[in-house]
């Protein structure tokens, strides 16, 4: 009986998590280049299970490195963990024929130099600093190949499919755009910037369109549908806990005569 009121409230925490993780990708379904964080249940046998042989499954409801552990776990055989990770895939694209507008076709990303180092995104959205440099929204400067880039007052820049910058018609090198193999090592930075434990290699097969946006990977619909999904299965838990408490106290009196 313990034991099944642990397991209903092992699942509130993870799933209240989980929870927050769909609201926040919901919140940013029109932020540019947003990429999503997925998440999955996995079922980890602890070390009573681990003992009799048996193992640990994994029931997704989405695809996905953090944890949630209690540390009650122990002893008391299988307990849900969460999983998160952020999705790569691409978002929509939306023509806008501003030259401050950058976008990526393939896998790529751009390398912005954050205040700890590299930073990658999707987010083309680019701004000039008062001395001319070229900037992410974030403030951070948008790099090429050989790094920040400065556009004189008055002056105009175009970007080539092949990442190539060319101001007042004269060309000034090759963005940065790089691949990211391992979606386990990417973490959010905030204004649309990732953070990647491995670091971005050059990618040449990605290209560069100017005057156009990418939207976040975020799907609304199925995102609400997600949250009622978690919603139906933390109430079911509440249910279980409260039958069972029931079921406990009723079980004492009658011990007690």
């Amino acid at each position: 009986m313990i034991r099944g009121l642990w397991i209903s409230a092992a699942a509130l925490s993870p799933t209240t998590r989980a929870q927050e993780i769909l609201a926040n990708n919901l919140a940013n379904a029109g932020t540019g280049g947003f990429r999503q964080n997925r998440v999955a249940f996995e079922r980890v046998v602890q070390a009573a299970g681990a003992a009799s042989g048996t193992t640990g499954t994994a029931a997704p409801v989405g695809t996905s490195g953090a944890t949630d552990g209690s540390g009650l776990e122990e002893g008391l055989g299988a307990a849900p963990r969460l999983v998160t990770r952020i999705d790569p895939g691409p978002g929509p694209l939306e023509a806008t024929d501003s030259p401050f507008h950058l976008a990526v076709a393939g896998s790529g990303y751009f390398a912005v130099q954050g205040a700890d180092g590299e930073l990658y995104t999707r987010d083309g959205t680019l701004q000039l600093a008062p001395d001319g440099t070229l900037l992410h929204r974030s403030g951070y400067p948008l790099l090429t190949e050989g790094g920040a880039l400065t556009v004189p007052p008055g002056g105009t820049f175009t970007v080539a499919s092949d990442g190539t910058v060319s101001v007042n018609g004269e060309s000034r090198g090759k963005l940065r755009v790089v691949a990211l193999p391992d979606p386990a090592s990417l973490s959010h930075a905030g204004t649309g910037l990732l953070r990647s434990a491995i670091p971005g290699e050059a990618d040449a097969t990605s290209r560069v369109i100017q005057g156009s946006l990418e939207g976040a990977n975020v799907d609304p619909v199925l995102a609400m549908v997600d949250m009622v999904t978690l919603l139906r299965g933390f109430e079911a838990n509440q249910r279980a806990i409260i039958a069972q408490d029931g079921t406990l106290g009723r079980l004492v009196q009658w011990a007690n005569g």
